[in-house]
C-alpha cells in the first residue's frame, strides 16, 4: 500500500474487476479516457490479465483513506529504465469523488513513490486539452506543459489537442 494525505494506492484485486468494468463502460468518462466503444466482459478480463502481468506497467486502485472500496485507478506504464522515466495515467471512476482533490493526491502520492522508491527521474503524461480540471490537478502536483500534440485526439466529431506534461525529480 502507498499512502497519501487523502488516499491509499492499493494493488489490483479480482474483486475490483467488476467495478472497473462498470467505469470503463460509463459514457460520461469516455471523452477523458479515450475509450471509443463499449468494452465486453471478455475484453475487460483480458485487459485485467494483461495489466497484472505486464512488467512495463504498474496499476493501482485509488482508495479513500479509512474507507472500503475504490474510487478510481492510477498507474505507470511505458517504463524506460535507462532514461529513468515512465508515463502516468489516472481515472476517477466514482462520480461523487471527482473534484474533491482525491485524484490530485493520488497523482502526488504516485509521483513521490516513483521518485523515492523506483528512482525514476521524469514522469510524463498526456491529457486532452479540453480536460481543464485534470490539467489544473497536474499543475498542482508539479507537472509542467512541455508541448502540444495538435489535433491528436478525435472525439465527439472533432479533433482536439493533447497536452504533454511532465515533472522531474527534485535535485538532491
Amino acid at each position: 500500500m502507498i499512502t497519501g494525505e487523502k488516499v491509499q494506492l492499493k494493488g489490483m484485486t479480482r474483486d475490483s474487476a467488476s467495478q472497473l468494468y462498470t467505469w470503463v463502460n460509463e459514457e460520461e468518462l469516455r471523452p477523458y479516457t479515450g475509450t471509443v466503444y463499449p468494452v465486453s466482459e471478455y475484453e475487460h478480463e483480458r485487459w485485467m490479465e494483461t495489466v497484472s502481468t505486464d512488467p512495463g506497467r504498474r496499476q493501482f486502485l485509488i482508495c479513500k483513506r479509512g474507507e472500503e472500496g475504490c474510487i478510481g485507478t492510477i498507474g505507470l506504464k511505458n517504463f524506460d529504465w535507462i532514461g529513468r522515466q515512465a508515463e502516468l495515467y489516472i481515472s476517477i471512476g466514482r462520480k461523487g469523488d471527482r473534484g474533491h482533490g482525491y485524484g490530485c493526491d493520488a497523482v502526488k502520492t504516485l509521483v513521490r513513490f516513483a521518485f523515492e522508491q523506483l528512482n525514476l527521474h521524469r514522469i510524463y503524461l498526456h491529457v486532452f486539452a479540453s480536460n481543464q480540471p485534470a490539467i489544473r490537478c497536474y499543475e498542482k502536483a508539479g507537472f509542467t506543459a512541455e508541448g502540444i500534440l495538435r489535433q491528436q485526439h478525435f472525439s465527439g466529431g472533432k479533433y482536439e489537442n493533447t497536452v504533454l506534461m511532465a515533472v522531474l525529480a527534485p535535485e538532491i
